[in-house]
């Protein structure tokens, strides 16, 4: 849109002009209509330089859109300006190239003013569009890496809060696993002492068991020692009563025999 504006800028340049209007950049201006310069007085047309502010031109039109529009009423010049900075410096150039007619007096000479302005003004309108360009793409590079570091900081405090968490848990799962140990030591620990006490406790019965039965076959050897030692003493007495019995038969015979010898 900007290119086809500039065209036919330079195609019909200001070369069409009655009175005080003329067409320029496909717009109907008003030559007579007063803007203010630097020094905050209206002119209107006058051969005097301008130094006129960017904002103090009184041109309404969209850059962009190409459409003219009515040209707003005098004002003051803080209200003069427009939301568009690329209009406001096209404006100030149609001014120029107005009051460079007044100046120079010719439609010749003010046609290729008006070329001249309309190619500086493409210029301008495309470096500013360039600039403008070039600055919201850094606003918009600047947004994304704000974002992303943004993005990443959150990224990095969750790992850091995961990290936390996962430290807090594997710190309780070493607390729990040594309280289980100790747990498991202590029990092991009481059935241990459990079972000591218990063998001890078996084996004093089992002392006492044997205690008692060496006492039970020291009883029965001493009853079966000393019924051997009366059957040995009646075995003695019987032995000596034979040999008694025996002595006093052989002293028979002895008599018997010596009382027979006798008789004869």
């Amino acid at each position: 849109m900007l290119e086809a504006t500039a065209t036919a800028a330079w195609g019909l340049g200001a070369r069409e002009h009655k009175g005080d209007k003329a067409t320029f950049l496909g717009l109907s201006v008003d030559l007579s209509a007063p803007y203010y310069n630097n020094n905050n007085h209206a002119s209107s047309g006058d051969s005097s330089p301008s130094n006129g502010s960017l904002a103090d031109v009184p041109v309404n039109f969209d850059l962009f859109s190409g459409l003219p529009h009515a040209p707003p009423a005098p004002a003051a010049p803080a209200a003069q300006a427009t939301a568009n900075p690329q209009a406001d410096y096209i404006a100030a150039i149609l001014a120029a190239a107005a009051e460079a007619k007044g100046a120079q007096g010719g439609a010749a000479a003010y046609g290729a003013t008006s070329d001249q302005m309309a190619k500086q003004a493409y210029a301008a309108a495309v470096a500013q569009q360039q600039h403008q360009q070039q600055v919201a793409a850094a606003q918009a590079q600047a947004q994304q890496q704000a974002l992303l570091q943004h993005y990443l900081a959150q990224q990095q405090a969750q790992q850091h809060a995961q990290q936390h968490a996962q430290q807090l848990l594997m710190l309780q799962a070493q607390q729990q696993q040594v309280a289980a140990q100790r747990a498991a030591q202590q029990q092991a620990a009481q059935i241990a002492a459990a079972a000591q006490i218990a063998a001890v406790q078996r084996a004093q019965q089992l002392a006492a068991h044997q205690a008692a039965a060496q006492q039970a076959a020291m009883m029965q050897a001493y009853q079966a020692g000393a019924a051997v030692q009366a059957q040995r003493a009646a075995a003695q007495q019987a032995m000596q009563q034979l040999q008694a019995a025996a002595f006093l038969q052989q002293a028979l015979l002895q008599i018997q025999q010596a009382q027979q010898n006798n008789k004869k």
